[in-house]
């Protein structure tokens, strides 16, 4: 009896090491597919990595380099800028390098961006200068070298630059007025317009246009100008002041991401849904805001337009054609109706063209 127990027990012992052989040999042949497969995904990725590498060398090798220097890189809007601008440097051959300061108003910051794209020797540049006097002379300096400048969303107090491609800041203004005494009716109010900076091109033609026009109408009264310096908490805490100032105040009118951001915070916190509020340069809290019904209205440029026909125009003027020296980009008026709507997602957040 003890025999043939022993002789089962033996046969067991067998049969689970023969068992357990097959199960980590079928393990390992997982292990050894898996491993497979992820070095033919990573030789994939970096084959089309060292295409794209090759590609963008032979480009910048060619010459054929534009560079795009935003306003700053603060706000997600001048990301959309570049997307647009990557989109006609890939139509068009062309390798964007896309760089900017970190602040609105970084003179010396931008100054030695030019200067550096001057000493590679760039195709072309595409600016939106932070101050329209300041920039004047290295970007002349850059016309001098033979590389033409193209100015996108802002200005420049010269004559030399080849296009501006812009909104008109005042006409936008004027807009957004118009929408506000829509929102009001003929009660009108008193409101405040809250900016960025004093001073600054854009911002002040939105201010500009909003005043004029607001002024033709009665019973409207605009109770001051603010400045947040575009920064969501600085304008935060202005609101706070204003809303305390001026409990009964009727509504608000912000001119750019940053401004409408921070009062966007504000009405939220006191729940003042109550207050009329024409936010400009929406973004993504913004957006959330018109969707619960504290924001009402928000005018939104077209910053891949924008980027797209600056590094356009650019190209023409590399191969000899003529450009208009000021092509205007519309506005879009978002509101909860529209929001969804396909049109004005593509315009509030085009998709990369560079993954």
């Amino acid at each position: 009896m003890k025999k043939v127990w022993s002789f089962t027990l033996a046969a067991a012992l067998v049969i689970s090491m023969l068992t357990g052989c097959g199960a980590q040999k079928q393990t390992e042949e997982k292990k050894d597919t898996a491993a497979q497969t992820q070095e033919q995904t990573e030789n994939t990725a970096q084959t089309e990595h060292a295409v794209q590498s090759e590609e963008k060398n032979e480009q910048e090798e060619s010459g054929k380099v534009i560079a795009v220097i935003p306003k700053s890189l603060l706000f997600d809007y001048w990301q959309y800028v570049r997307i647009g601008a990557q989109s006609a440097g890939l139509d068009e051959g062309y390798t964007i390098d896309f760089q900017g300061t970190r602040t609105d108003t970084d003179l010396e910051g931008q100054v030695k961006l030019v200067e550096d794209f001057i000493q590679r020797g760039v195709s072309a540049i595409v600016i939106s200068p932070v101050n329209p006097d300041g920039m004047v002379p290295v970007l002349q300096q850059a016309e001098d070298a033979g590389i033409p400048v193209i100015i996108m969303d802002g200005k420049l107090n010269a004559d030399f630059p080849r296009s501006t491609v812009s909104t008109n800041d005042e006409a936008a203004g004027k807009f957004a007025a118009g929408k506000l005494k829509e929102l009001a009716g003929d009660a009108g109010g008193t409101f405040a317009i809250v900016s960025a900076v004093p001073g600054a091109v854009q911002e002040g033609g939105r201010e500009k246009g909003f005043s004029d026009e607001l002024g033709t109408y009665p019973n409207y009264k605009i109770i001051g100008t603010y400045y947040g310096k575009g920064d969501r908490n600085q304008t935060y805490n202005i609101t706070q002041d204003i809303l305390t100032s001026n409990p009964d105040i009727t509504g608000f009118y912000t001119v750019n991401e940053g401004s409408s951001a921070g009062v966007t915070l504000g009405v939220r916190e006191g729940d003042l849904k109550e207050k009329i509020f024409v936010a400009f340069d929406p973004s993504t809290e913004v957006l959330d805001a018109i969707r619960d019904g504290y924001v009402d209205g928000a005018v939104a440029q077209n910053p891949y337009l924008i980027g797209r026909t600056a590094v356009l125009n650019a190209i023409k003027v590399l191969n000899g054609e003529t450009v208009e020296k000021k092509i205007d980009v519309p506005v879009t008026w978002v509101t909860i109706e529209n929001l969804d709507d396909p049109e004005i997602q593509n315009v509030l957040k085009p998709e990369e063209v560079i993954k």
